[in-house]
Parts: structure tokens; sequence; C-alpha cells
């Protein structure tokens, strides 16, 4: 049986001149941040790097479609489940439980304790920050290579804006087809 590794990378969100969401497509990696040996690692990993980013974020800034490109729930349950979790009954519109437009101005607490963070960010289930990916490749050495060159640290994820690379960027690149991705430098989106 071969051997499984889980990718944790950025999703490189930015702001597109009316919302937040990610500047590369699914299968672009412009900043792999670690390889674990589970998948239960990696997705504490990606959720204790998102938290920081759910602090104060305003669910308007983030689609301009609609709170199905937020969620996977209806709008009545997203409702009621975000108001039960920020302990805020204010947030279910009066007598309008499907008000379109009401969850747009919802700011997630920034002094919410992390369990019920987590929870809200279990709500908001299309908001990734950081994505797990599993290794698509069958040739260990493959798979111990990228592990060796990832998890030695290869992006400076401070220098946000416009990255710094600490491997040579061919190396990146063998090290995500691992896991079905291509790499791609990032400029910070100019």
């Amino acid at each position: 049986m071969t051997r499984k590794a889980y990718l944790v990378m950025d999703r490189d969100y930015l702001y597109n001149d009316e919302t937040f969401s990610p500047w590369f497509e699914d299968h672009i990696c412009t900043a792999p941040i670690k390889v674990l040996p589970s998948r239960a690692e990696a997705e504490q990993l990606a959720r204790e790097l998102s938290a920081p980013r759910f602090r104060g974020l305003v669910l308007g800034d983030y689609t301009l479609d609609g709170v199905q490109e937020l969620t996977h729930l209806k709008l009545p349950d997203f409702y009621r489940q975000l108001s039960d979790l920020l302990q805020n009954p204010a947030i279910v519109p009066k007598g309008k439980l499907s008000s379109d437009e009401s969850w747009r101005d919802i700011e997630i607490p920034a002094r919410l304790d992390d369990a019920r963070l987590f929870q809200v960010m279990g709500l908001l289930s299309k908001i990734r920050f950081y994505e797990v990916i599993e290794s698509t490749t069958t040739d260990p050495a493959l798979l111990q290579q990228a592990e060796q060159t990832i998890n030695k640290g290869v992006v400076d994820l401070d220098e946000y804006e416009i990255r710094t690379y600490t491997a040579p960027e061919a190396e990146i690149s063998k090290a995500v087809s691992a896991f079905g991705l291509e790499f791609e430098p990032f400029d910070g989106g100019i």
C-alpha cells in the first residue's frame, strides 16, 4: 500500500476590487506550508493558521453572489447556528429568517474564544484560507523529497505581498507535484 501524506497550503485570498477571493485556481500552489503524515494533523494545522484571518472577518467582504458562496447551510439554518455560536440573537433578522442581505454586515468578533471560532469556521466552510491536499504520487522517493523540501520552510509568509522563496523554484515545483499541484511563484497580485 502506498503511503499518503498531506500538504497544507495557503490559498492566497486577495482583494480584487470587490471582494476577497482566492487569487489562483485550485490546482495552483504558491505557498506550500507543511507536509504531515495524517489528514487530522494537517486539518488541525490549517485551522490554527486560518483562525487569525477569521477574527474580525466581515462576511460581505468574501462574496457578491450570496451566502451560498460562504457556507454549505441554507440561509435560515446559517442565521440560527451563527446566532447561537456568537451568542447574538440580533444576527437573525426580525421575522425574516430568509433575508438575503442581512448576512453581509455580520462581523466575526475578534475576541471570540478558539472553540467557538473553530465552530464558526466550520459554518463558513467555503472560505478556505488554507487547503489540505492529499498526496497523489505512488513514488515514495518523490514523496520523501517533497516532505524534506517543503518542511524545511520554502516560503516566508510574513512577506505576504511579494514572497521570497528559500528553495529553488524547480525544487518547489517538483515537491508540490507529489500532490497533483503546479507551483507558481506569487507576486502579490501585481
